[in-house]
């Protein structure tokens, strides 16, 4: 009985570590560049990953503060809690799904700069704010955070390629 291999055929070794991206980025030098920019991705997803983790603990600080209600007492005739998560996760996602495209259009550092502007600001504003009802000011500051990661992985491909950002 014969049997049929429809695999391709086996790489060399030495090829196929060439052409993977862990050897790739092994093969760029240690530069104050590098780091840098390290840096700048960790420092983009630690602040991603912070506004989508502050919603299992702010919104219970915020409850028992008395700033946020529980039941039909929340601004939007729901609870504040439901109201805090629904800004966030829709803010994340619209800003994703909106603001993301504008990387391509008007180039990555703009949108990078502007979206950090408007973060900042949002960021600014929130810190000051004293009631449920301006949990718009939330929804408005994650619109930038997922607009600004496709920025730094096109920068960290293009980097990676050779390019720069």
């Amino acid at each position: 009985m014969t049997t049929t291999s429809t695999s391709l055929p086996p790489m060399h070794a030495s090829s196929a570590a060439r052409n993977s991206l862990a050897a790739r980025v092994d093969a760029l030098p240690s530069s104050a560049g590098l780091w840098r920019f390290i840096t700048l991705l960790a420092l983009g997803g630690f602040f991603e990953l912070y506004d989508l983790f502050e919603t299992g603990y702010i919104s219970t600080g915020l409850l028992s503060a008395g700033v946020f209600h529980t039941g039909a007492a929340g601004v939007l005739g729901f609870s504040d809690q439901a109201a805090f998560a629904s800004a966030t996760f829709l803010g994340l996602f619209f800003g994703a799904s909106l603001l993301a495209p504008y990387a391509d259009r008007f180039g990555r550092r703009l949108t990078f700069m502007c979206a950090l502007l408007w973060y900042g600001l949002f960021s600014l504003l929130m810190a000051f704010q004293q009631s449920a009802e301006m949990i718009i000011l939330l929804f408005l500051h994650l619109l930038t955070v997922n607009s600004v990661n496709p920025y730094l992985t096109g920068c960290e491909s293009s980097h990676t390629a050779g390019g720069s950002c």
